[in-house]
């Protein structure tokens, strides 16, 4: 279902952070995981750069949390994002390359505990390679190419 394009967001995911996190506050949150392939995080504003403007980042940036200290499990786009879904290492998940590996449905991620528990999720994909065949699609309600 998904489809090549020049740069993927992996997806974005609305739920009521305040129940799964147990805060005072009621008020639903948004959660958006965005990861765009090849991009230098010192090459963002809310990271320090004003070579180029990014205001819609530094929105989110502002009223969201940012990661300073992040380490990839992989320095490959498949088995990264197979991590990110599913909190496990390559080794553990199986998604190893990024040709010829599919994330196996025994793999529970992120999307289907959400889904599972009756929230609305969504991926919206421009990376051949996190193309819903790999098995990245799992728990997603809707999942749409960027065109």
């Amino acid at each position: 279902m998904f489809r090549k394009n020049s740069f993927a967001i992996l997806f974005v995911c609305f739920f009521p952070c305040s129940i799964l996190l147990g805060a005072q506050d009621s008020k639903p949150w948004n959660v958006i995981l965005i990861t765009v392939d090849t991009l230098r995080a010192d090459h963002l504003e809310p990271y320090g750069y004003t070579q180029i403007r990014t205001p819609h980042i530094n929105r989110l940036a502002q009223q969201g949390a940012v990661f300073e200290h992040v380490i990839a499990s992989s320095p490959l786009t498949l088995p990264s994002h197979a991590s990110i879904l599913t909190g496990t290492f390559p080794f553990y998940h199986g998604v190893q390359d990024n040709v010829g590996s599919i994330l196996s449905e025994d793999q529970i991620t992120l999307a289907e505990v959400l889904s599972e528990s009756g929230f609305a999720t969504g991926a919206f994909v421009g990376s051949f390679v996190l193309d819903s065949r790999f098995g990245l699609d799992q728990g997603f309600d809707t999942e749409r190419p960027l065109q």
